[in-house]
């Protein structure tokens, strides 16, 4: 009877891991790709210092989607293991999966920061975060961690297994310690600090109340982060979880229990590197009318009225 249900939640399992990851990729691809399109044709959106921390999180959530999901998908639906026939896809898959991982997930953390400023009473503040700079600030963030991936890269390419490379054990620490700061913690704690100071600011400010392009991309960004938490969260608790568990002695049964739950929430983790473009097209018309325009191909030249102005009644002279 046990080991029926042991069968039986292993299967779930690998449907979770090869068909639903499918849809991952796909939805990943297609969304990521339109929210590309779209953000660098239309110019008002080029134009937005936030573009670049947005383009960069679009195209690293590309390179995430098809690190993570598509090797086991291929390898559960046909057999064909490429990481293990592949010592290059292995150790690009290790050191640009966890890469754009890392990018994807505080370039939108940095989008929290720069709505804070865009949407300040300061001037200053407001024309603190450029192009140039939030280019710099990426380029940055790239390098670093391209240099802290470097133990991957030889490791994985060298390693007999990709299951089991040959890293030192304090290195390995090193990653599993930075990878709860930087890649969960950080992001998440610029979203929460910084969403609540920007709706304070919306609060009390005339000028993004009226300006019909910055309340279209606020109501965006709060969604993406609203979406990032909510999917990002169970996975954090879920690390928690095996990390408070990970010296006590488990059944089988329970082993296999918990290792469905952690694919449940790691499929829920994708949401948000998947989900932007889907959530952007749900809850801002100027973003809809904009895709439609990309989309089709056609030059931009109506230059839409993205300040809010009061009618002008005409009146006869007396």
């Amino acid at each position: 009877m046990i080991s029926n249900e042991i069968l039986r939640l292993q299967s779930v399992s690998d449907a979770l891991n090869g068909y639903l990851a499918l849809v991952v990729l796909a939805m990943g691809t297609v969304g990521n790709t339109l929210n590309i399109v779209v953000f660098i044709r239309i110019k008002k959106f080029r134009q937005m210092s936030n573009s670049i921390f947005l383009l960069t999180s679009f195209v690293a959530s590309i390179i995430l989607v098809w690190t993570g999901r598509f090797p086991q998908a291929l390898t559960i639906l046909t057999g064909i293991d490429i990481a293990a026939a592949s010592p290059f896809f292995c150790a690009f898959r290790a050191v640009f999966g966890r890469i754009s991982q890392n990018l994807a997930l505080l370039c939108i953390g940095l989008v929290s920061i720069d709505r804070f400023l865009i949407t300040s009473r300061n001037e200053r503040c407001r024309r603190l975060l450029t192009k140039l700079r939030a280019t710099l600030i990426v380029t940055i963030l790239f390098l670093i961690y391209l240099a802290i991936s470097i133990e991957d890269a030889i490791s994985y390419y060298w390693a007999r297994s990709c299951k089991s490379p040959n890293t030192p054990f304090a290195y390995t620490q090193f990653v599993s310690y930075f990878s709860w700061v930087v890649t969960f913690g950080v992001p998440l704690i610029l979203i929460t600090i910084f969403s609540l100071f920007t709706w304070q600011n919306l609060r009390f400010s005339v000028q993004g109340r009226r300006n019909r392009l910055q309340q279209q991309v606020n109501r965006m960004m709060f969604a993406q982060f609203g979406l990032m938490f909510l999917s990002t969260l169970p996975i954090v608790l879920m690390r928690v979880y095996r990390l408070v568990t990970e010296s006590q002695k488990k059944s089988l049964l329970q082993s296999t229990q918990e290792t469905l739950i952690f694919y449940v929430a790691t499929t829920i983790g994708y949401a948000s590197p998947i989900g932007s473009f889907y959530i952007y097209f749900i809850v801002s018309p100027v973003f809809r009318q904009n895709t439609r325009t990309a989309l089709i191909c056609k030059k931009f030249t109506r230059v839409t009225p993205f300040t809010l102005r009061e009618p002008r009644i005409a009146t006869n002279p007396t």
